[in-house]
């Protein structure tokens, strides 16, 4: 016997099958947005990968990895992210969803609030390299400040400003910077006979290389260094001696980079040495090293980094626009950090008076590395001045560098003038001259043989278009230690003039550079009689 099927309507099947999803089935009643899918166990609307049926956090994409799910439907908002949890939109879930100026997620209501007043205050210091204690900001904080004994910690750190043998007790502290910043270092005594210095260091503490150093005794020491790269550092927190180890107020200010960066020698920025002009400005930096051909204190400095690769002859020029800023400049040979050991190593300096610019030349220089400083004459005379190096093939010193082997000056037949070009920048510094209150000045050595007794008169001028700032002096007698009759100086392009009558004998004209900046190719001319 055949048995029937008796069919039931569709809305009678759809009203079953509700029925008993509603048993099983959290998604029997929930109507999820566009895109997204009911999950049977859960009940919550998710959206699904590309490729798969995987449920993620709500990014469509077509990876089969699941993540269990934690995206929120609706979509959340601008401005707030979705609960993994309880998967609503909030305004926060952790820190990391909050900016400043309300850093700080509050777990209670799920919203960015600001950080409380005493977050961010520096630990203990550390005693040694090894036991330093991070230095935090507060939470969209550029200031942080702390007090600290040195009295009660230990000699284990030594910065190239610290008095040798003093014994200074130290603390360390580590910073790290997350993006570049200008950094300023104070340190206050808060005890009368208490005289603190701070230095930085790169990391690692024990073996970074130092950035800066800084004492000033009787005053509060700062130390500032602008646009410090991101990275981590070692600040060291000294005192100048034993007995003057003390309280100390800490404070350590960041602020946006204002460059330039090249205030030291551990800063300094490469200068290209083909001929190229960097424009820079003496006012934008700080006063970190002493010039000792600059007797105006107070004038900040730019320092540069010159890579010679073989020998060569250089010649730095340092010119400000339309005769403005007075700039001084110093070249230095070998590792350098601090002001002390600049002076040391000072290999050449070179000072004009404006409008005739800095030239600083070094004949036959060694392969090496050298720091070249450029700084106004004074705080008054910084200002933006253009800057150019260049190498050529290195050269001999001529032959009339000394008295040894003058050269002999002789009038063309039936002339009374003969007219030449001296560059006494080939030569070397090897005598002085009266009339020259500039140090390191090189000269050319020439002889003339007087036949009767006649005046003599000599001109030296920069040659056309060029920088020289030449003086003149002549002996008589003996070359290295006969009487100086006359010496004429002027300020270029004032040409000098020398007269003077002269007996019958020998005598040695010597064409000299005003220091070193002041050496270069210079038109000579010697007229004898009436």
């Amino acid at each position: 016997m055949r048995t029937g099927l008796r069919l039931l309507p569709l809305a009678a099947l759809l009203a079953f099958s509700a029925g008993c999803e509603s048993v099983s089935n959290k998604c029997a009643r929930i109507t999820c947005d566009q895109g997204y899918v009911c999950e049977q166990a859960t009940g919550v609307c998710r959206r699904t990968d590309a490729g798969t049926p995987t449920t993620d956090a709500g990014q469509q994409d077509a990876g089969p990895i699941s993540d269990g799910g934690s995206d929120c439907s609706p979509a959340c908002g601008s401005g707030q992210v979705c609960d993994p949890v309880s998967l609503r939109c909030v305004q926060c879930v952790s820190n990391a969803d909050c900016a400043c100026p309300l850093p700080i997620c509050n777990g209670a209501t799920q919203s960015c609030i600001a950080a409380p007043a005493d977050a961010g205050t520096p630990a203990v210091p550390g005693d040694t390299c090894g036991e330093a204690t991070p230095l935090v900001f507060p939470a969209c904080g550029t200031h942080v400040s702390t007090t600290v004994d040195l009295g009660t910690f230990s000699d284990d750190e030594d910065g190239t400003c610290a008095a040798p043998g003093a014994f200074g007790k130290d603390a360390v502290y580590t910073l790290r910077l997350d993006a570049p910043h200008d950094v300023l270092v104070t340190a206050q005594a808060l005890a009368s006979g208490v005289e603190p210095l701070v230095y930085l260091r790169r990391s690692p503490c024990e073996s970074g290389e130092e950035l800066a150093c800084k004492q000033q005794l009787g005053a509060p020491t700062t130390l500032r260094l602008k646009s410090l790269p991101k990275g981590d550092y070692a600040l060291v927190l000294d005192s100048y001696s034993a007995a003057s180890s003390g309280p100390i107020t800490l404070s350590v200010d960041l602020s946006p980079p204002t460059g330039p960066a090249n205030e030291t020698c551990a800063t300094a920025a490469e200068l290209p040495l083909d001929g190229g002009v960097v424009a820079l400005d003496t006012s934008l930096g700080e006063d970190d090293v002493d010039l000792v051909c600059n007797d105006k204190r107070g004038s900040a400095d730019l320092v540069y980094r010159l890579e010679v690769a073989e020998e060569s002859n250089l010649t730095v020029v340092a010119r400000a626009p339309d005769g403005g800023p007075d700039s001084v400049l110093g070249l230095f040979e070998g590792p350098c950090a601090n002001a002390a050991s600049l002076d040391a190593g000072v290999v050449t300096c070179a000072d004009a008076t404006p409008p005739a610019p800095d030239v600083l030349r070094r004949r036959a220089l060694a392969p090496g590395t050298y720091f070249l400083v450029v700084e106004p004459y004074g705080p008054s005379s910084a200002g933006v001045v253009n800057l150019s190096a260049s190498v050529s093939a290195s050269t001999p010193v001529p032959p009339n560098d000394t008295c040894a082997a003058p050269q002999k000056i002789t009038f063309p037949a039936g002339q009374n003038s003969v007219t030449f070009v001296s560059d006494p920048g080939l030569g070397n510094d090897d005598t002085t001259a009266s009339c020259s209150s500039s140090r390191g000045g090189p000269e050319l050595v020439y002889r003339l043989d007087w036949p009767t007794t006649q005046a003599i008169t000599v001109t030296t001028k920069q040659v056309a278009g060029g920088y020289a700032d030449p003086l003149v002096y002549l002996r008589e007698d003996s070359c290295d230690s006969g009487a100086e009759l006359a010496c004429v100086d002027e300020i270029s392009p004032t040409p000098e003039v020398l007269t003077q009558t002269l007996s019958a004998g020998t005598y040695y004209l010597f064409i000299e550079g005003y220091g070193a900046s002041g050496a270069g190719p210079t038109e000579v001319t010697v007229t004898r009689g009436p």
